[in-house]
């Protein structure tokens, strides 16, 4: 994945761009082969002869490079989207300009191959080596130790040459490096963390603050299709979550900006904030199929909007208020109508905690979930933690009142004997890998027996090859009830919960055997997808997913705490 903070493309291993959004992220690609091989349009910059390079991200950017034998040598392309500044008001701000260039070692017979979908946004286009009359693949010989470039630029005018074409790579590399050595982590997985807190920085939207869940639609949690589902829309949970995990580490003025965001959002529903918005604060995102495309490896339907806007989910505010609360404690400069904000979404928990919500998963019938339960605490509980440190303790009462009663539920409805876990439902016994939440978030301790035992639990029932699902399928009434794992692949926030769950717990050589099964899937790139099919070892879903870095982190972070932890009380724990 490049990208500008504003739209991404993704960058095939064979030099191919077959996913790409003009202006934004939200907008039709440009190109779109990725769900329509022959008519969705791509755009390949690489040798002639179709070969698979070796693919990377130079150090701390998200500047990619692909490494590609031939003929007894090798040709390295760099591919980049240059940085607008963060406002609409900047003269480059309406700006989407693609950067390639190649270098080979040995001479060499490349190709530049530009077909954008028919009735896409028009493109200036140049080459150094190439000039395009239209349409169509355009071959050209690279000799040794020489550059190609070759720019697309969306709302620009202006002449394009090689020397500029460098500035504005060399400029990008700058730009990204500047950014990430303010980040301040140096834990266990340096690398792996820097990488993700990069993407998620990656997935902002830069004019207003937002985050994208994932630059990608339709992408299959099931190869086939039917659990499809456009990612290209600012979730209240995932940017939460993740502005936290930038706050904590270095950046905390991203958060100051989601929250000026967010405070000044609409909502159709009768919540403070809607489940997911668009990336400019539209409220409406109603959902259609695009019937003429195939979708990827077949898998249809293909869908533009997401019906998730018009759902219930109580336990989102209680990612809210927990970065909220990060973020004061980090450096974040406080505003009052962050306060009112949070207050607005404590009072509606605090009334609607114990009715049934569509849950985290987002299933289409509204239940009570015992994780949007436990969620709803954690928003009262931080609520009333930041009303006591800002002086308006008095404003807490009501948050503080209900707070017992949402815990007394929990752990009298929501806990079956017979499992020895938490539930996925009230008095239902079926198991849920979001009942990890409850000792990530405090609401019980990690080494707490129907803690260890619900983690336990959930690594017996929900687990193939240690990968993490979300539910047994015939439990959860989701439909085609098909076996766990074919009715759709691990879920790689999931398997992160178990390792922070474990870590938590002070079982620390489990939690890195978890994230070590992430990290030999993720390789080189480090970009994390929303499932992976634990049988096959293939990438599902939406990719790359905001929600799956920000759960890495997380996970990093409580196995870093865990070990200091270990070393200090000389204890190891299994």
């Amino acid at each position: 994945m490049i990208g500008d903070r504003r739209t991404a493309a993704l960058v095939a291993a064979d030099g191919t761009i077959d996913w790409m959004c003009v202006p934004d992220y939200d907008d039709e690609p440009v190109f779109g082969a990725l769900l329509d091989a022959e008519r969705g349009g791509w755009f390949r910059f690489a040798p002639s002869a179709r070969v698979w390079g070796r693919q990377s991200y130079l150090e701390d950017t998200a500047v990619a490079e692909t490494r590609f034998p031939v003929g007894g040598g090798e040709v390295v392309a760099h591919d980049a989207m240059t940085l607008p500044d963060d406002t609409r008001d900047s003269p480059c701000a309406d700006h989407r300009v693609v950067v390639r260039r190649l270098r080979s070692s040995v001479a060499v017979r490349c190709v530049l191959d530009l077909r954008p979908r028919p009735h896409a946004v028009r493109a200036r286009v140049f080459c150094s080596h190439a000039a395009l009359d239209g349409p169509g693949p355009v071959e050209f010989d690279l000799r040794p130790e020489e550059d190609a470039w070759a720019v697309l630029a969306f709302g620009d005018n202006s002449s394009w040459t090689a020397q500029r074409a460098r500035a504005a790579l060399d400029d990008t590399v700058r730009r990204w490096q500047r950014w990430t050595s303010r980040l301040r982590y140096e834990g266990s997985r340096s690398r792996l963390v820097r990488r993700s807190l990069l993407v998620v920085r990656l997935l902002g939207y830069a004019p207003r603050g937002s985050l994208v869940a994932a630059p990608t639609t339709s992408l299959p949690e099931r190869i086939g299709g039917g659990w499809n589902a456009d990612y290209r829309f600012a979730w209240v949970r995932d940017g939460s979550l993740s502005l936290e995990a930038l706050a904590r580490h270095g950046d905390p003025r991203a958060a100051e900006r989601y929250f000026d965001w967010l405070a000044g959002l609409g909502s159709t529903t009768g919540a403070p904030l809607q489940v997911v918005s668009g990336i400019d604060g539209r409220t409406e995102l109603a959902q259609r199929e695009l019937r003429e495309a195939p979708g990827y490896r077949e898998s249809s339907p293909v869908r533009m909007g997401n019906h998730a806007y018009e759902q219930k989910q109580l336990g989102m505010f209680g990612f809210l208020a927990d970065c909220a609360l990060a973020y004061r404690r980090h450096g974040g400069t406080w505003k009052d109508e962050y306060f009112e904000l949070v207050a607005r979404a404590a009072d509606y928990t605090a009334q609607h905690w114990d009715e049934p919500d569509n849950g985290i998963w987002e299933l289409p019938d509204r239940r009570d979930r015992v994780s949007s339960r436990v969620m709803s605490w954690v928003t009262l509980a931080r609520a009333s933690e930041i009303a006591e440190e800002i002086g308006r303790g008095a404003r807490a009462r009501p948050w503080r009142e209900a707070m017992p009663r949402v815990r007394e539920q929990v752990l009298s409805r929501g806990y079956s004997q017979r499992l020895g876990a938490f539930r996925h439902v009230l008095d239902q016994d079926s198991v849920d890998a979001a009942a990890l939440l409850i000792p990530i978030f405090g609401f019980l301790p990690g080494d707490d027996p129907r803690v260890v035992s619900t983690v336990d639990r959930v690594a017996r029932d929900l687990t193939i090859d240690g990968w993490v699902h979300r539910f047994v399928p015939s439990e959860a009434g989701v439909e085609p009830p098909l076996p766990m794992g074919e009715f759709e692949g691990s879920f790689v926030l999931c398997t992160c919960w178990l390792a922070a769950a474990y870590a938590i717990g002070g079982r620390v050589d489990r939690a890195e055997a978890a994230l070590q099964k992430i990290d030999a899937a993720i390789g080189e790139l480090a970009l994390m997808p929303e499932g992976i099919d634990a049988r096959s070892g293939e990438f599902l879903g939406n990719y790359p997913l905001l929600f799956s870095h920000a759960e890495y982190v997380r996970a990093v972070v409580a196995l870093d705490r865990a070990r200091r932890s270990v070393v200090h009380s000389g204890v190891r724990s299994k």
